[in-house]
């Protein structure tokens, strides 16, 4: 047991806001009451929401306000869809019902609107037909795509398709023509007699 207004393992962190100096050894919370000059719950050191030396840091996110009152750190939870030891981590509102895995950030129920990837943060393609959404996985269009844009994901347009085989077309129609006249020509010079004089 540690001595008045003493906690920790080794006895050497103060509790001066407990009425008596009486708090719990390993957590510092106040056995009794706080002093009448901290506005603070009978069971902690700080108000709720509140942690550090002078009670001046907060844990606003901590589940009803519950955190360490050296650390900081949430002892029930997180509130608000937050996660991690402090609760500073939350997922991407473009994540639908703002629920995603703890670790990777990815969101666990898809994606709002016109999102995609695994943590929402790319767009589905312009071009996607009916209320733009698209697969999660591969960004191809649910719904099919607007008119002239044929690939699965509505990137590509069908009349850049178009204008490039017109010019390969042409390309190699005019390679042959090319072809054609310059044998065309060598035979004809080819026929012709010498003249030697």
């Amino acid at each position: 047991m540690c001595g008045h207004h003493k906690y920790g393992s080794d006895c050497n962190l103060a509790c001066f806001s407990c009425m008596g100096g009486q708090c719990e050894r390993h957590t510092g919370r106040c056995i009794g009451d706080c002093s009448s000059f901290v506005a603070c719950n009978s069971k902690s050191k700080c108000p709720l929401f509140k942690f550090g030396d002078e009670c001046q840091s907060e844990c606003k996110y901590c589940y009803k306000g519950l955190c360490d009152i050296e650390t900081g750190e949430c002892l029930k939870g997180c509130s608000d869809k937050r996660f991690g030891s402090y609760c500073e981590d939350r997922c991407s509102d473009r994540c639908l019902e703002m629920e995603c895995d703890n670790d990777t950030f990815e969101c666990s129920k898809g994606c709002v609107g016109t999102y995609t990837g695994g943590i929402c943060d790319q767009m589905c393609s312009d071009n996607c037909a009916g209320e733009g959404k698209c697969n999660q996985q591969n960004r191809s269009c649910l719904e099919g795509c607007l008119g002239g844009y044929g690939d699965s994901q509505c990137i590509e347009s069908n009349r850049n398709k178009s204008v490039f085989l017109i010019l390969l077309l042409c390309l190699v129609t005019s390679l042959f023509i090319s072809i054609f006249f310059f044998y065309t020509g060598a035979k004809e010079e080819g026929l012709q007699p010498i003249i030697y004089e």
